[in-house]
């Protein structure tokens, strides 16, 4: 996983949304070294979201119960 601190990301974004888009890697965005966003592709995302039964479209919405 790439760490990047904030003021990086702001430089190098498209590198970063590239890499995880097209190269599946993770990056972790850091601030005064406390995580504060992770960038994730979007498969990641969607199967995070499948695995704890949140819509990947809506994701601030509770878990479905099944």
């Amino acid at each position: 996983m790439e760490s990047y601190k904030s003021e990086e990301v702001r430089t190098a974004l498209k590198d970063v949304l590239n890499a995880a888009r097209f190269e599946g890697k993770i990056a972790k965005v850091v601030r005064y070294r406390d995580p504060m966003a992770y960038v994730v592709p979007p498969e990641w995302f969607e199967r995070a979201c499948e695995a704890l039964g949140v819509d990947p479209e809506n994701p601030d919405e509770p878990p479905t119960t099944a």
